[in-house]
Order: C-alpha cells, then sequence, then structure tokens
C-alpha cells in the first residue's frame, strides 16, 4: 500500500507507478466517476481514493500485513480528451496534482481485472454502469452518488449512498469528516472539495437552487479545517473562468468536453446557449462529424448561459436526415420527435421552441431549474419505448 503521509500528489503518482510497474498486485481498487468527468466526478474519484488508501493503510499498520492490494481513481475519460476539461485540468494544476499522475480510462483494463478476480469497483457521481462494463457488477463494492435514482439501478442498501445534495464530492466529504476528519486539515484536499461544491452550487445561488445544508455544512467545515482563506465568490470565479475559457478549443471539441451518452445518444452541455452555438459558421458540420464519431443518429445540447445571477438555459435536438422531400420522416427524426414530446409533455423544462434549423429543433428553457441530470432519466425512458414507423 502507498505511504499517503506525503500527501495526495505523492499518493496519485506513486499508486500509477505501482500499477504500471508489472509487480504482483492481489486486488486493485479503482475509485471511478461519470463519463462526462466534470470537476465533481473527477474530485470526487480522487478523494475517495485518497481516503481508502489512508484507511487501509492503517489497518495494514494494525495487523502489520501488506497484502499487495492498491488502490487508484481513474477519470472516465480517453487521455486525450483531458486538454477539454479546462476546469478539472486547472483545479488539479492549483492543487499540485499534474496529468503525468493521473490515471484514465483507455489506460486501465477494468473487464481483465475483473475476469482475474481482482477488480474492487467503487462509483461515484452515478450509479449505473455504461453498457460496456455490465458484466462488472459483482465486483462493484461502493456506490456513492447525488443524482435521482434510476430505475434499473439494484444495489444493495449496504454499498450505496445515493443522497439528493448539490454535488457528490459532499457526500464523499461527509464519509471522510465522520471517519476521520484530519484527512480535511490537509489543505490540498480541503480546497479541492471547497471549490467543487461552490462551482456546483452556482456558489449557492438562489436563483439556481442546487444547494442543501449539508453542502454548506461541509463547506464551512473546508474553510474550518483546511483553514481556507479564499472567499466562496472568488474561487467560484476563478473555476467558472477556467471553465468558460473555451477560446482554444474547436468546435467539435466544445461537444465532446461535457458529454454524456444515453442509448446511443451523445448529450452534450456547453458554456454557452446551444442557439449561440449554432450561429457558428462551422456547427452543422461539427454537429454531423460529432453524430460519425460517435455513431448516433440522434444528439441532443443543452446550452447554459449565466449572467451575473441571471441564469438562462435551451435545448437543441438534432437528427441526421436522410429522407428525401417525398418520403415520410427517416427514423433519426421519428426518434428525435418522440424524444421532443417526452421532454414536453415527462419533464419540467417548461420548452418554448425558438425555431427548427438544420435537422433540428431549437427550444428556449424557461425553468432553469432543470439540469442534465434531470434530462437524461426522461430520454431514456423515451428510448426505451420508441418504436420506428
Amino acid at each position: 500500500m502507498v505511504d499517503v503521509s506525503l500527501g495526495l500528489g505523492t499518493f496519485l503518482s506513486t499508486s500509477k507507478h505501482i500499477f504500471e510497474s508489472g509487480n504482483e498486485i492481489n486486488d486493485v481498487t479503482v475509485v471511478i466517476g461519470n463519463e462526462s468527468c466534470d470537476l465533481d466526478s473527477a474530485v470526487s474519484s480522487i478523494i475517495y481514493a485518497y481516503f481508502l488508501c489512508i484507511r487501509f493503510s492503517e489497518e495494514e499498520k494494525d495487523r502489520n500485513v501488506n497484502n499487495g492490494s492498491i488502490i487508484i481513481p481513474v477519470l472516465n475519460i480517453e487521455r486525450k480528451y483531458y486538454p477539454l476539461k479546462t476546469e478539472v485540468k486547472y483545479f488539479l494544476n492549483t492543487n499540485n496534482i499534474c496529468e503525468d499522475s493521473i490515471v484514465f480510462r483507455n489506460e486501465i483494463d477494468l473487464v481483465k481485472l475483473h475476469e482475474e478476480k481482482k477488480l474492487k469497483l467503487v462509483l461515484v457521481d452515478h450509479h449505473i454502469l455504461p453498457e460496456d462494463l455490465q458484466g462488472l457488477e459483482n465486483s462493484v463494492i461502493k456506490v456513492i452518488d447525488h443524482r435521482p435514482i434510476d430505475k434499473k439501478s439494484n444495489w444493495s442498501n449496504e454499498v450505496v449512498i445515493i443522497e439528493p445534495v448539490g454535488s457528490c464530492t459532499t457526500l464523499v466529504a461527509d464519509e471522510i469528516i465522520k471517519e476521520n476528519k484530519n484527512i480535511m486539515t490537509n489543505e490540498n484536499v480541503a480546497l479541492l472539495i471547497y471549490g467543487t461544491i461552490i462551482l456546483d452550487t452556482y456558489c449557492f445561488s438562489e436563483t439556481v437552487k442546487r444547494y442543501t445544508d449539508l453542502d454548506r455544512e461541509i463547506v464551512n467545515q473546508c474553510k474550518i479545517l483546511g483553514k481556507i482563506d479564499i472567499s466562496e465568490d472568488d474561487l467560484f470565479n476563478q473555476l467558472k473562468e477556467s471553465k468558460n475559457d473555451v477560446s482554444q478549443l474547436s468546435a467539435p471539441q466544445l461537444l465532446i468536453k461535457d458529454m454524456k451518452t444515453v442509448y446511443n445518444i451523445p448529450i452534450s452541455t456547453l458554456t454557452t446557449l446551444a442557439q449561440d452555438f449554432l450561429q457558428k459558421v462551422e456547427a452543422h458540420e461539427s454537429i454531423k462529424s460529432h453524430c460519425k464519431e460517435f455513431n448516433a443518429s440522434v444528439c441532443i445540447i443543452l446550452g447554459v448561459d449565466w449572467h451575473e445571477d441571471v441564469h438562462y438555459r435551451d435545448v437543441y435536438v438534432y437528427y441526421e436526415d436522410d429522407s428525401t422531400d417525398n418520403e415520410a420522416p427517416c427514423e433519426a427524426q421519428q426518434k428525435a420527435d418522440f424524444i421532443v414530446q417526452h421532454l414536453i409533455d415527462y419533464s419540467l423544462l417548461d420548452l418554448e421552441l425558438i425555431k427548427t434549423i438544420y435537422s433540428g429543433y431549437l427550444f428556449k428553457q424557461k425553468d432553469t431549474t432543470w439540469t442534465r441530470k434531470h434530462v437524461i432519466p426522461v430520454v431514456e425512458n423515451a428510448c426505451k419505448y420508441f418504436i420506428p414507423q
């Protein structure tokens, strides 16, 4: 087991080195976030893995054994996409976590570890395994999430913590504080949690209303235990600026920056309104290429814009149109129409059609409190019941 007394950065680099060294390892505990790899997922996986490593190191010390185990956090994207996660890269670098010390999803074979009976899997910031990992259920030892519970979820209560708080990092920190609050005296640990919750809750905005009393309590504990002196507003503005700094990203990269896939439908969240994105010269070709890259006939773009304390959202549902003028709607259009109808009928988005553009529908979202985590279950349900005509 790694010596964690040297801090968070050393834990990460040493864990990765041991994993890649080829030395005999009896079991690997992997802590992994969701496929969007936003700041909440990235920090939750890193901090919870660090916490587990400290816990197991103390257990080994008590038993005076070394059982050939290793604990590593994994960022759930390919390494080549890391530069697109601007706020993640910025905040990890600020806290002395360099890219070279991180293990990415394409650098670890979870299925092989599972087949060798070496894998212990911890899911943070999601609670449903993606399609390519569906056979790994028996390796899951813990689930921590703050999303609405998916009906497909069938984990036992012993391994699950799912609570509707503003940030998954809040639940991670809550467990740490209850068991070993000394970990929170590490300035990097406290600051990473502090900043992530502030960003996730939009700095406790009353307009967005994405926080609970527990989010606020954990942030206060971070300030006290980690002796944090940067104000919430200042750190929020820094993180917001880094997240919105997409000046070096192309239109295709913007679509991948914050994306999840549901029933083979890419759902991208932008840091600008979809309406503004669609005005880009390369927007249409970028969307078409995006669908081709992910073998999708339909994609969804969720736009978000934030000016001071005013929040704007819109939704664009696109389909690949391969029909002629004389034909009935193609299957992709039928699916897009079915999803749109579900979003109108079964969600509280309060959508207002702005216009049709390219082969897609652009809506203003009047209820701005609904985010992607609320949209996904509606899209999943639509896809489940869609039957092409």
